[in-house]
């Protein structure tokens, strides 16, 4: 390392941290917005076809709030649909398919927020000619957090917008990833810059969902901030970033038993309440009851597996959808991982809240969220990167730094290995494609690197986690 030392005299790690900062800001706050805003079919733009698809059905429960049509928010479900059995078939047809079972099992049928299998409401159409493809079907008072965006014109909104806010919710992430891990080493370090300057080196062509429109970046920079807060007891802050999380993607929701099993947070029950109640009385006082009539009444058609994940993997190839056995590995996992924080961490954190402890708790929150990206129903490729990995890059280094032996190259080099996979996708299939042809870069994409985001990483996640909460050594010595 001594060939680092004249690096390390001119440039101290709080010095270094603070320029990998700025390089950040001017990038994911400035410049990517400014190239999206006026070149945007540049190949970083969103304003290629179909760009924004994803964004229709946030934009629609808008225009449904500041319009007043209540009645017009969810889509009208095909009769010639739904009124009939499907016919589902799955890639493979093995004796895990059964069509008279499936044949009626809303999980077979068409997502119910698309064109093929619902119409939009015609009242929306009016005040929303644009509306295509994705429609909204999320809880009724997340329409309430999107009302501001309807000011604004569609195209303004869905092509600059809304893209800006994701960009800037990357930055926000990286900067709380990288003060979680300032937090747990209670001093400046090198590895604070490089967490800042790992996420914008991944916003250049990584799977960040920007150009799709969706949500991703936003919940990203809640998950990367409701830890933080969590670990300094900022509870009203983690409140209100934790409600989105749940509307949105029901991310969170395994948090829930930390919030009630550890009276340091019970507060926050209260916080999440009062919000809970103000979000639902806003919505009843202006819609009534029937919009939430209409959302469990759509509410089994909804939870279809889609996407890349092992759960619609297995779906649409083999036509096999257990819910019960999901349930039981979501069940046995989140038992293990409560059960490690509750034997580790709960009476210390009430004492102290920024200790080697908020590992047991920082771990717990990772193990949770790495179960998420195994089993949950959808899944899709920018979930790892966004959701798993970059908020929680902070505590897998720092695992990493308190290990030692074999772990410890395990740890800090499976944390390179995925974020070469995740950040330099595009340059790896480039060259594979460039010199072996396209369809080693296919082979590449579809096997390894979704390979990586479905399984290799949250798994890789999961163990680290795991970990730190059953390892049989005292939580607040390194783990070995």
């Amino acid at each position: 390392m001594t060939h680092l030392l004249p690096f390390k005299i001119k440039i101290g790690p709080g010095p270094f941290s603070q320029i990998c900062l700025l390089l950040s800001a001017l990038w994911l706050i400035i410049i990517y917005p400014s190239i999206n805003w006026f070149c945007p079919f540049y190949p970083l733009g969103t304003g290629k076809q179909n760009s924004h698809i994803d964004f229709f059905q946030y934009y629609a429960g808008a225009v449904v709030v500041r319009h007043g049509i209540w009645d017009a928010l969810y889509p009208i479900p095909k009769p010639d649909v739904y009124d009939r059995p499907n016919h589902f078939i799955p890639k493979y047809k093995t004796f895990l398919f059964n069509p008279t079972v499936a044949g009626r099992d809303p999980a077979f049928y068409p997502e119910v927020n698309t064109s093929n299998a619902s119409d939009c409401a015609p009242e929306l159409k009016t005040y929303f000619p644009e509306i295509n493809h994705y429609f909204y079907f999320y809880p009724p008072p997340a329409a309430l957090l999107l009302w501001p965006l309807s000011f604004v014109s569609f195209n303004f909104a869905a092509n600059c917008l809304w893209p800006t806010i994701s960009m800037w919710s990357l930055f926000v992430a990286s900067f709380f990833a990288s003060r979680i891990h300032r937090l747990f080493r209670q001093t400046d370090s090198y590895t604070e810059g490089l967490i800042i300057l790992a996420c914008a080196l991944f916003s250049y062509r990584g799977q960040t969902h920007i150009n799709a429109g969706n949500i991703t970046p936003i919940l990203s920079a809640l998950i990367a901030f409701s830890s933080y807060a969590l670990i300094r007891r900022r509870l009203f802050a983690f409140s209100c970033a934790y409600v989105p999380l749940v509307l949105f993607k029901t991310i969170g929701l395994m948090w829930l038993p930390l919030l009630l099993i550890n009276r340091a947070y019970w507060r926050t029950l209260i916080y999440l309440t009062i919000i809970t109640l103000l979000l639902n009385g806003i919505v009843v006082e202006l819609a009534g009851v029937g919009v939430y009539q209409k959302f469990f009444s759509l509410a089994h058609k909804m939870v279809v597996p889609h996407g890349i994940g092992i759960v619609p993997g297995i779906y649409y190839k083999f036509g096999f959808y257990p819910h019960a056995l999901y349930l039981i590995i979501d069940l046995v996992c989140l038992g293990l991982l409560y059960y490690g924080y509750c034997g580790k961490s709960v009476k210390n954190l009430v004492k102290d809240p920024v200790n080697d402890s908020s590992l047991c708790l920082v771990a717990l929150l990772a193990g949770t969220m790495a179960l998420f990206c195994l089993t949950n129903f959808t899944c899709l490729l920018p979930y790892c990167p966004n959701y798993l990995f970059f908020p929680f890059l902070g505590w897998i280094l720092q695992e990493g730094y308190l290990a030692s032996g074999y772990w410890r190259y395990f740890i800090l080099g499976g944390t390179v290995v995925a974020f070469l996979v995740l950040a330099a996708e595009w340059i790896i299939s480039w060259c594979l494609s460039y010199f072996l042809g396209e369809e080693s870069a296919g082979w590449f994409f579809y096997v390894v690197f979704q390979g990586f985001c479905i399984l290799i990483i949250p798994a890789f996640f999961l163990l680290v986690a795991l970990r730190r909460l059953l390892a049989s050594r005292n939580p607040f010595q390194p783990a070995r």
